[in-house]
């Protein structure tokens, strides 16, 4: 065979690899296997946050808990995934009507810390405010900014409670913040005073990414032999909540 044939021929290979190669980076099984940075802290003072860019909405997470609590949390824990975007137009709409889906939550999945895959909350779906668990209609529609919705969130291993859930939008950023209005126990131990648990999350449109920062913040009461479980059932929430979120935006 000729140099120029297999060089045309090589050329082409390469091009279709290309091609292929940005087909799977952004199909959604690829995306739900990509795992983010991580940090965790118990029991630690003076956490300094050090997967958040400083953006104005990520900068208001870290913020959000010395608002209302006096106290520092026992627990902090932050993740970020970067993943490429469908496409290059703004997606911020798109996202928080993602966000405001709290039903579709149901069913999510996590890693338990004996390494199955469990569903982390069998139950979810929008309330009308914080003394009902009658399910209504999720919300997505309308002004988010600055906005406060409710939802049921029953989960696996801490009940059921309803969470407050606060949400502030920019141009290219999406603020999303759970707090738990009921306490949480594990088994029959009460593990978390209401309004002891938030999760942020904070997504960003950066053109060809979004980026997913989660944070999560909770002041764990001192019971022993529980250290360990809470500390695991928290971690595990950054992955499983970022894969949703991740997961749903491909599939919408």
């Amino acid at each position: 065979m000729r140099a120029g044939s297999v060089s045309r021929k090589l050329g082409f290979v390469l091009a279709l690899l290309t091609v292929a190669g940005t087909m799977f980076a952004r199909s959604p099984s690829d995306i739900s296997q990509l795992k983010g940075e991580t940090r965790v802290h118990y029991k630690e003072s003076n956490v300094k946050l050090e997967l958040s860019s400083g953006t104005q909405l990520e900068k208001r997470a870290g913020e959000l808990w010395s608002e209302t609590h006096k106290s520092e949390p026992s627990f902090v824990a932050e993740a970020l995934y970067i993943v490429p975007k469908k496409t290059q137009d703004n997606q911020i709409e798109e996202l928080s009507v993602i966000a405001r889906s709290f039903s579709k939550m149901q069913g999510m999945k996590y890693i338990s810390s004996e390494g199955k895959e469990e569903v982390l909350y069998p139950e979810v779906w929008t309330v009308e405010n914080g003394q009902s668990k009658k399910a209504v209609p999720d919300k997505t529609s309308g002004p988010v900014d600055r906005q406060t919705f409710y939802m049921w969130q029953k989960d696996q291993s801490f009940g059921g409670s309803v969470y407050q859930v606060y949400m502030e939008k920019t141009d290219n950023q999406l603020l999303l913040s759970e707090l738990n209005l009921n306490p949480l126990y594990l088994a029959i131990v009460k593990a978390v005073e209401s309004k002891n648990l938030q999760v942020t999350l904070v997504i960003s449109d950066k053109g060809d990414d979004l980026s997913i920062y989660v944070l999560v913040k909770a002041s764990v009461l001192k019971v022993p032999l529980i250290d360990n479980m809470v500390k695991s059932s928290f971690t595990s929430r950054l992955e499983a909540v970022a894969n949703w979120f991740i997961r749903s935006y491909y599939e919408s």
